[in-house]
């Protein structure tokens, strides 16, 4: 009941809104399309549908952290090398990809069961506006990215004097 009631929150004219999440700084990309595709590919019989359904593809999760100095974001990508992951930031996106890739089988073994997940991944953020790029800095350190994007200041009014 209230997942309708959300969805009709979120619903709204598009005409006169086509972004529900405008103003909140990083709304993954994904979860945008996915509402406007009006939820196609998701995986309704989970409470987290939206996210489920991008996780089924094998992107890494991701947790935000902002306070009043910086955006911090930390994706889990363990078993992958630092090498087969890029951090891109193009037109206001912040954009994480790469590649976890399957361990070769020495000679004589046999594959008996394969669960985890590999191949190419790829998540992207919009950045919010004070967000200041070119001082972000990302490390990889025991299967974690974790990107730190400081916060700009914010601007204070100035005076300006009218010339008669």
């Amino acid at each position: 009941m209230l997942r309708n009631r959300m969805n009709t929150l979120v619903r709204v004219n598009p005409a006169s809104n086509p972004d529900p999440f405008r103003g909140w700084p990083f709304v993954p990309i994904e979860w945008r399309n996915e509402l406007a595709g009006a939820g196609e590919g998701r995986d309704r019989s989970r409470p987290d549908g939206l996210l489920a359904s991008h996780l089924a593809k094998g992107s890494p999760p991701v947790d935000i952290v902002v306070n009043d100095t910086s955006y911090s974001l930390h994706l889990e990508i363990p078993g992958t090398a630092r090498e087969d992951v890029s951090v891109e930031f193009h037109e206001n996106t912040l954009t994480v990809k790469g590649e976890k890739k399957r361990r070769e089988l020495e000679e004589g073994d046999v594959r008996h069961r394969s669960e985890q997940r590999y191949g190419k991944f790829e998540r992207s953020f919009r950045l919010p506006v004070d967000a200041e790029q070119e001082k972000m800095r990302a490390q990889y350190r025991d299967g974690v990215l974790s990107i730190e994007i400081p916060r700009l200041a914010p601007s204070r009014p100035q005076n300006v004097t009218i010339e008669s």
